[in-house]
């Protein structure tokens, strides 16, 4: 069995190790630095963080919407994440932000954790200021209460940080940047590197899970403005087929790719449903 089956890994490397070194995320070239703390001449826009000294996890400011927030840095995520009242508060104040109901691409995390990811509430947030840097056109996935168990995700979260936060921010914001952690300064620098690309949730708008005998199960349809973007495809059919992808045993990752595009484009599914093999055409969208 794999350590997570969605992505096919055999272990973990925890920020409890991680916290010992130096540490890079250099997202725009793919590469990854663990280096002897002092040995790493620092680059980037320098940001004080607060590190629990237990756990590894590295938490900061963020301003949103003119407000003040501290959330994590969660690089093991799969997208950000933060309750639901907080992205509500948001749409509340501002109706244009671009918001669904439903996880799609990598907010759809694992398709069962926690219930009804179909209903999951995702806004694009026009800004997030970290510091000196503003990261533009992020997207954010809001959970409801009592998320895991009676708490919410920042109060469960909360367990694992030096201080409360209301969520995690994970690779989804990040991806444009270099993550420079200087654990043994409290300080992480953030530079630049590429282009922020915004449309990681042009696709078709399904969030699906991973079966135990290595299917996918379509678990829901995104919602716009209360009516779901897709027609022909139901909750609870089997994913046989994306185009030419055969679905069964494939990462998560796998079938995200596969099911994202240019908006317009037309992508051939081949569903199972009560037995009968059906194949569908369906529209990709800019989601968000």
């Amino acid at each position: 069995y794999w350590l997570f089956n969605t992505m096919h890994i055999d272990g973990n490397l925890p920020a409890t190790i991680l916290q010992k070194y130096h540490v890079v995320f250099d997202y725009p070239n793919k590469k990854l630095t663990i280096a002897t703390p002092g040995s790493v001449k620092p680059r980037g826009e320098k940001i004080p963080v607060n590190i629990n000294k237990e756990t590894g996890i590295v938490q900061l400011e963020a301003f949103i919407d003119n407000q003040e927030y501290e959330f994590a840095i969660d690089i093991g995520a799969s997208y950000s994440f933060t309750s639901e009242s907080i992205l509500k508060k948001f749409t509340e104040n501002n109706p244009g932000w671009p918001q669904m109901e439903g996880s799609a691409g990598c907010a759809n995390m694992w398709g069962w954790w926690p219930p009804h990811e179909a209903d999951w509430f995702v806004v694009r947030l026009p800004k997030i200021q970290l510091g000196n840097v503003k990261v533009e056109d992020a997207a954010i996935v809001g959970l409801p209460n009592k998320v895991v168990g009676p708490y919410d995700i920042g109060t469960w979260y909360s367990q694992k940080t030096a201080s409360p936060v209301v969520g995690f921010l994970g690779p989804n914001v990040f991806k444009a940047f270099r993550i420079e952690i200087d654990y043994a300064n409290n300080t992480l620098y953030l530079g630049k590197e590429s282009a922020f690309d915004s449309n990681d949730l042009d696709m078709v708008g399904i969030s699906v899970r991973l079966e135990p005998d290595g299917n996918y199960t379509v678990v829901g349809i995104v919602k716009k403005d209360g009516q779901p973007v897709l027609k022909n495809i139901e909750q609870g059919d089997t994913l046989i087929q994306i185009d030419n992808l055969l679905v069964k045993g494939q990462t998560m990752g796998k079938v995200v790719d596969a099911l994202h595009g240019k908006p317009g484009d037309i992508k051939t599914i081949l569903i199972e449903r009560d037995g009968i093999q059906i194949s569908i055409l369906l529209e990709i969208r800019k989601l968000l």
